[in-house]
């Protein structure tokens, strides 16, 4: 090969290792949020919050396809939205302001 000639890559997977219909972005919005925060999630499923110690917050069984939480009475600071259906979960960092 002569000199300065790069071989070409594909890349043939995602870098975060999560294919692409698996991401679910901005399900969860505004945020950063000063009280009530809408959720949409993709199907029936379970919510739960939690703060960065891992502490479960709230939970919640969802039938719709949008909700919204109310999150006015937790301190300002990061939390972790998590939502689980059928054996897939989204996850979404959090701000309360």
């Amino acid at each position: 090969m002569p000199l300065g000639v790069v071989p070409s890559m594909e890349l043939i997977c995602d870098p975060e290792g999560i294919d692409e219909k698996d991401k679910y972005v901005d399900w969860a919005f505004p945020n950063p949020t000063h009280g009530i925060l809408l959720v949409r999630q993709p199907a029936d499923g379970t919510l739960e919050l939690f703060d960065l110690t891992g502490q479960l917050l709230l939970t919640s069984q969802l039938h719709v396809s949008s909700t919204s939480v109310d999150v006015s009475g937790l301190p300002t600071g990061l939390y972790i939205l998590k939502f689980r259906s059928k054996g897939r979960s989204f996850s979404q960092k959090i701000m309360v302001e």
